[in-house]
């Protein structure tokens, strides 16, 4: 009988990128850690008995003190695994890790979380070596609004990828692991959000659309508890914004035939030529009404 494999995720926590690349301040270690601590490690703590171990790697001049201090705030699960000089993540993480037998192993970042069914669902797909499972239903939050967009994409950071001394990060750019040759991808549809990806202003990498299909808020404290309860803005102006925005994207979706379960982050430059076609047409259509409430009251 096949021994189900193991299931790691992999955190790449403060590796360094470049020669001449910054090592991060002490302040931002502990910024990172903090939101790591309030977005990921809570799924990761609940998931006892479905993840075998997280392993977050950092820079060989990390500060020791900071190190020891992560170390011990991700127990039970969590061991932190420090780069060799510049080597990939790949290899970081392939150190720590079975030598032998197959590893199912997933990327997830430090500032992002996952869903409540994120790991079980993973644990019931039996995969095998060479297989990589990609959920591409995600949301990505705006920490500074309190907004969430819907996202569709097939090749996120969110992939799982089973192996034999090989891990996610032996695919390279996530954005290119779905098309390589010597792996069986697949995407599995879900309705809900399966991953989230945030936006706290320090991550280059993600940045919210300005134009989106809002995510609702049920999705969001369903699938996203933890996170929904501690971090989701209520101020009023958030609200104000998050139900203008629902408002246009609704109409957007009307008007270029979308479904609404298909709908999509729509491409910028698009809905840009949209607008320029639609704010003429409106306000002629305005001043068309006033003009006649004016006539018919004289």
């Amino acid at each position: 009988m096949r021994v189900p494999p193991e299931l790691w995720v992999l955190t790449r926590f403060s590796e360094k990128r470049g020669v001449s690349a910054p090592s991060p301040s002490l302040d931002w270690l502990r910024m990172r850690q903090q939101l790591m601590l309030e977005l990921l490690y809570p799924r990761i703590s609940d998931s006892q008995g479905l993840v075998t171990g997280w392993l977050l790697s950092v820079a060989d001049d990390s500060p020791q003190t900071f190190v020891d201090e992560l170390s011990r705030s991700i127990l039970p699960l969590g061991k932190v695994v420090r780069q060799a000089g510049l080597e990939p993540a790949a290899l970081t993480f392939g150190r720590a890790l079975p030598q032998e037998s197959e590893v199912v192993s997933v990327r997830i970042d430090s500032d992002d979380a996952v869903s409540r069914d994120f790991f079980p669902r993973i644990v019931s797909l039996d995969l095998e070596p060479g297989q990589l499972v990609s959920f591409p239903r995600g949301t990505i939050f705006d920490f500074k609004t309190g907004r969430a967009a819907r996202s569709f994409v097939a090749g996120n950071t969110f992939q799982i990828f089973c192996g034999v001394q090989r891990n996610i990060f032996d695919l390279g750019q996530h954005g290119h692991t779905p098309q390589r040759a010597d792996v069986q991808f697949l995407a599995i549809e879900t309705q809900d959000p399966m991953c989230m990806a945030s936006c706290t202003g320090g991550n280059i990498a993600n940045r919210f659309p300005n134009i989106y299909f809002p995510e609702s808020r049920r999705n969001l404290s369903h699938n996203f508890p933890h996170v929904f309860e501690t971090l989701v803005s209520s101020t009023f102006w958030s609200k104000i914004s998050a139900g203008i925005d629902y408002v246009l994207a609704v109409g957007a979706s009307l008007v270029l035939g979308l479904t609404d379960d298909r709908r999509r982050i729509i491409d910028s430059q698009r809905l840009k030529i949209l607008g320029l076609w639609l704010a003429p047409r409106v306000a002629l259509a305005w001043s068309t009404a006033r003009g006649r409430k004016r006539s018919e009251c004289s």
